[in-house]
């Protein structure tokens, strides 16, 4: 037995949904994929939130590292279902080490997904910083090969304003003009 619950489980999951709606509690995020040393990947599937986020629409689903190993299953999990989220935590760090791979992805999930649920994340706090991650997203571009290939788009301004900050910000219900125009007062 490895201790792990599910999301989608009316026993232990949708209680504490509930109680969340009743708290005002509307954006919920979950680790999903990449397992922490020996627990069980098949423990970390994001297919559990496929009831979660139908049954509670009112609700905001936020899947970390697309769900790698189940980069399919979180695409189309995502790509069906608007309240789901995806934060881009440990994908972003491939664009040090795998740019490829990152174009990829990123190519795959502006197709399907669209930049309006794309949350920044780069697991920088475990690697010393988040200057080099941030320096490589603002320069990630997709290929042509990879546009005229699968039908990706291309990766505009707007779309890594959205993921940088702006769709956590409508999450959270900031108000981007105003928070900056509060900071200039104070800096003023």
């Amino acid at each position: 037995m490895s201790g792990a619950w599910r999301c989608d489980d009316k026993e232990v999951a949708y209680p504490m949904f509930e109680l969340c709606a009743e708290l005002s509690v509307d954006v919920i995020q979950f680790h999903k994929g990449v397992p922490f040393g020996l627990q069980n990947v098949e423990d970390l599937s994001p297919l559990d939130l496929e009831g979660a986020a139908r049954d509670f629409r009112e609700m905001t689903f936020i899947i970390h590292h697309p769900g790698l190993p189940y980069f399919e299953e979180t695409i189309s999990i995502a790509s069906r279902f608007r309240n789901v989220y995806l934060s881009l935590s440990g994908n972003i760090g491939y664009g040090l080490v795998a740019p490829r791979l990152l174009q990829g992805q990123m190519g795959r999930l502006l197709m399907e997904v669209g930049s309006e649920r794309l949350l920044w994340g780069s697991e920088a706090a475990l690697a010393g910083g988040p200057a080099a991650y941030l320096d490589a997203f603002m320069d990630l571009e997709i290929p042509e090969d990879l546009q005229a290939g699968y039908g990706y788009p291309s990766i505009t301004r707007w779309d890594k304003e959205n993921i940088l900050g702006r769709n956590v910000a409508r999450l959270m219900n900031v108000d981007i003009e105003a928070k900056r125009g509060a900071l200039s007062e104070v800096a003023g």
